[in-house]
């Protein structure tokens, strides 16, 4: 009898009001949970369904060269101007080139300075030091051009002495024998490999390098002189390791993403998202570009050009030495 009364008291223990508000309160956190994890589920969806079409909308460029891969994406900006990359490939060595302009007319000189380069198939032809001398000269021809007083008819057209023509570049040279990289950075360009741990210095310095005021025939071996010293000043040579990946943010993407992507959390970035495929890492970068960039709400695009470009050397590649 004793045993039975204490049976029945624990279960009406068991059933107390106490019980029933735990009860309901593991229920109500039950249903909570459930509503949290649909919450996040549906909002994991709809993030990859906007990285997809953000995906759609910019495209990737993606070319494959022995012992090497070369991935690169481009959006275009708001502001006059604009980026440009292209490489030639002759007899296992590759020419590259990255700019950004600040006007139209500079944008010009750079890809028709790029197409006479094209044209030529002598290797010494393809030097970064030449390039860059073809542009400065195409720069300065151009600008003293358009610096002349105009007439239409009898009306005079002054000379738009606001805009500035000037571009920022890197150029460099890879042997794919070697796995050798030369080149020269002239402005803000980003160079970045989780292997070296280290960023490439950046710099002011654009084209043309010239006062072009001062520009006569009496001071042209001067301007040549400067040039050679400003280019070895800003040359740099990698020498690529097996697995290596090269990341280069042009200046536009880093005026876009300047609040948000520092040197600090690009380094951060690349840690996080470095074993990722090629693709996918260049995608997370421009769906970061997009997320925070300050876009014109009239048109959805940001404010400059934007380029990134990622060189993977292939894992098992044998190199001469």
């Amino acid at each position: 009898m004793k045993q039975k009364l204490k049976k029945i008291k624990k279960i009406k223990n068991n059933n107390s009001p106490k019980n029933r508000i735990v009860s309901v309160k593991t229920e109500e956190l039950a249903t909570l949970k459930k509503s949290l994890d649909n919450l996040i589920g549906n909002m994991e969806t709809e993030l990859s369904r906007v990285k997809k079409l953000h995906t759609q909308h910019v495209p990737l460029r993606f070319e494959k060269f022995k012992g090497l891969q070369i991935i690169s994406k481009y959006k275009t900006g708001d502001q006059n101007g604009g980026e440009f990359f292209d490489l030639i490939n002759n007899n296992n060595k590759l020419f590259m080139i990255l700019s950004s302009s600040s006007s139209y007319l500079s944008s010009s000189c750079v890809v028709d300075s790029f197409l006479k380069l094209s044209e030529h198939s002598n290797l010494n032809y393809q030097k970064s030091d030449t390039f860059i001398k073809i542009l400065n000269n195409e720069l300065i021809n151009n600008i003293k051009e358009s610096l002349k007083p105009k007439y239409r008819g009898d009306k005079f057209i002054p000379p738009n002495t606001n805009v500035k023509h000037s571009v920022e570049i890197i150029t460099a040279e890879i042997d794919l024998k070697t796995l050798t990289m030369e080149g020269i950075n002239l402005g803000t360009t980003l160079l970045f490999s989780k292997e070296m741990e280290s960023y490439f210095d950046k710099n002011e310095i654009q084209l043309p390098i010239s006062n072009i005021s001062n520009i006569s025939n009496n001071n042209r071996n001067d301007e040549l002189d400067n040039i050679d010293q400003i280019l070895n000043t800003y040359r740099f040579k990698i020498k690529f390791k097996r697995g290596e990946r090269l990341l280069l943010l042009s200046p536009g993407f880093r005026k876009n993403t300047k609040d948000i992507l520092d040197d600090t959390h690009i380094s951060d970035f690349i840690k996080i998202h470095n074993n990722k495929i090629l693709s996918d890492l260049i995608n997370e970068l421009f769906f970061h570009l997009k997320k925070y960039n300050d876009y014109n709400m009239s048109n959805n695009y940001p404010i400059y050009d934007s380029s990134s470009i990622i060189i993977e050397v292939n894992e098992n590649v044998i190199t001469e030495v």
